[in-house]
């Protein structure tokens, strides 16, 4: 999935560059971001940061666009791509990005076509 999503993402937003388990310095402080390994070498601009078991989160400057944690469930890759891709589109024009946060609502498909959206709570 890992491969598939940052492939889609890259397709969709020109200069997109996707790192895993690595989060920029400059965004380390949001409040996403935990369990950051300490790096003092300021010429290594990014955190390491431990995985979760059974994680999968996607993020943009510091803003969660995708948790599996929160879903219940692995992204689509198109989506979560177009996702980033309206992100980057707020970016450059200087809009806040931070009305991309996800809820943890995913959109399922039912039979015949029609989206239902399905909340699940965060797990505690």
């Amino acid at each position: 999935m890992f491969c598939i999503a940052a492939t889609a993402i890259k397709e969709q937003v020109a200069g997109a560059e996707v790192i895993f388990n690595l989060v920029p310095k400059v965004h380390a402080m949001a409040d996403i971001y935990c369990q950051l390994i300490p790096n003092e070498d300021d010429n290594i601009l990014t955190y390491e940061i431990v995985p979760r078991i059974g994680s999968f989160e996607v993020s943009v400057n510091g803003v969660l666009l995708f948790s599996k944690m929160m879903s219940g469930c692995w992204p689509h890759a198109t989506a979560l791509a177009d996702r980033a891709f309206k992100v980057a589109e707020a970016i450059d024009k200087g809009q806040d990005i931070s009305q991309f946060h996800t809820s943890g609502a995913v959109q399922k498909q039912r039979r015949g076509g029609k989206a239902a959206v399905q909340n699940q709570a965060p797990a505690q």
